[in-house]
């Protein structure tokens, strides 16, 4: 950064100086420049460059703040993939079960070549008893959490509360009804 200062300076002076000696013409004003031209324009320029040697920390900020934004209005502005049925219920009762039938699921973000979380899982879950489901790291615990919550949707089979399938109840009216302790 010094050296391009000092550059600066030796080629202001060197272009004034050559400005001067041979009595080059200011279109400004129809005169040959002065040892104030000169002088004035090399202040003028050493102004500006320091002004903007100044703003490039912000122009950085600037920069990723306008990045930061646009990932920010992307999530903002995306359409989620779960959403209600035409005629979803918003009010429901579960009498009896929570049936997961043949589901499989994977995650969207998850790498092709990695297995799917839930593969054809037949289960039912009795209303009013106390479930825990347990398993290793990765067996798809909270994943029947959020499949149950339809945070996500399975990629194939059904789930039932009764015989009420999920997708036919109302995103709102569901997550009102679910309380969920970890």
């Amino acid at each position: 950064m010094k050296f391009a200062i000092f550059f600066f300076y030796a080629y202001s002076f060197f272009v004034g100086s050559y400005f001067i000696q041979f009595e080059k013409i200011n279109s400004q004003t129809g005169v040959g420049y002065t040892q104030k031209d000169v002088l004035s324009i090399l202040i003028a320029l050493i102004t500006g460059f320091v002004g903007l040697i100044a703003a490039l920390p912000n122009i950085q900020a600037i920069i990723a703040a306008k990045t930061l934004g646009k990932l920010i209005f992307d999530v903002i502005e995306r359409v989620p993939e779960v959403r209600d049925a035409p005629n979803a219920r918003e009010k429901f009762k579960l009498n009896h079960y929570i049936h997961f039938k043949d589901v499989t699921f994977k995650y969207p973000t998850a790498l092709p070549e990695h297995q799917p979380v839930l593969q054809n899982a037949t289960f039912k879950i009795k209303a009013g008893d106390t479930t825990a489901i347990v398993g290793p790291s990765g067996s798809g615990k909270s994943t029947i959490n959020q499949l149950v919550e339809r945070f996500y949707d399975p990629q194939n089979g059904t789930i039932f509360f009764d015989e009420l399938n999920l997708k036919d109840i109302s995103l709102r009216g569901l997550r009102e009804s679910i309380g969920y302790v970890s």
